[in-house]
């Protein structure tokens, strides 16, 4: 059994060969249907229907030691009828590299944020693009990461947890404790607390809405943890119980989740757990 499951699918990967006349290169020409009647790209539900695309980032993406040459990364946006995102193509010195699907449990807007950091420690840049969520799920925040001198393989990608378990069609329980209070499952982890202060009828865990970076055992190799807040109910602005974060660690190619903890509004943990290895 496997808890975690992609939001985001590797449709293709492209061979890296960067140069220095690519990356001097004009932008990479990508060409995607501009009526809605379906489209020639296939996902694993089957034909997208993609009324049109756009360019949604363009940047230079280097090294640290300023020595590799550039990559020029171009995003694209292939979008339904609604304007939504179907899925993002990605391209570097004008070649698309990848396709990045978008999942049905988040609504995201069509602009991604593009940022570049070295998190698995081998001085090279990974791409990290940050996709963020649109509507009622405009808190909702979905990072993907890939490597970018390794034909862009996947390192990490988290949306929103609470619908990774395939066995749960809601991951986490909300139930009313006998003090009064709401008592905080996670039956993957068996993390569980009592939260003061909300009503198990109207608290909700939300989607990831932050992401913390850290090198905890100074080995050069950065953690993720991704924060969820469980708010007391889902109205806009309403306040958090309590913050759910789940750290990620690299090993053997990709970041898996190792810990899972509550952290009250003043940072002090109320409980933690070691997550199952698979």
């Amino acid at each position: 059994m496997t808890w975690t499951k992609p939001v985001l699918s590797l449709l293709a990967a492209g061979t890296l060969a960067a140069s220095a006349a690519a990356a001097a290169a004009a932008e990479p020409q990508y060409t995607a249907p501009t009526a809605p009647p379906l489209a020639s790209a296939v996902s694993e539900g089957g034909t997208l229907p993609i009324a049109k695309s756009e360019k949604v980032y363009s940047g230079t993406a280097v090294t640290k030691d300023g020595v590799t040459v550039a990559a020029h990364i171009a995003i694209y946006a292939d979008l339904d009828e609604s304007g939504q995102p179907i899925r993002w193509i990605v391209a570097q010195d004008g070649a698309i590299r990848f396709a990045m699907m978008q999942g049905a449990e988040i609504a995201f807007s069509k602009m991604p944020d593009v940022k570049l950091d070295d998190l698995n420690g081998d001085g090279k840049p990974e791409l990290l693009v940050y996709r963020k969520g649109a509507g009622e799920d405009s808190g909702a925040l979905g990072l993907g990461v890939y490597e970018i001198a390794n034909r862009y393989f996947p390192l990490f990608d988290v949306t929103d947890p609470s619908y990774t378990d395939p066995e749960l069609e809601r991951r986490y329980e909300l139930d009313r404790d006998s003090s009064g209070g709401v008592r905080f499952k996670d039956p993957v982890s068996g993390l569980t607390a009592v939260l003061a202060g909300g009503d198990a009828q109207t608290a909700r865990v939300e989607p990831v809405s932050n992401y913390e970076f850290g090198d905890r055992d100074g080995d050069g190799v950065k953690e993720v943890t991704a924060v969820q807040r469980i708010a007391a109910s889902s109205a806009a602005g309403a306040p958090a119980l309590a913050l759910l974060k789940t750290r990620y660690e690299l090993a053997y190619g990709a970041y898996s989740p190792v810990a899972q903890f509550l952290e009250d509004a003043t940072g002090r943990v109320i409980a933690k757990t070691a997550m199952p290895q698979y």
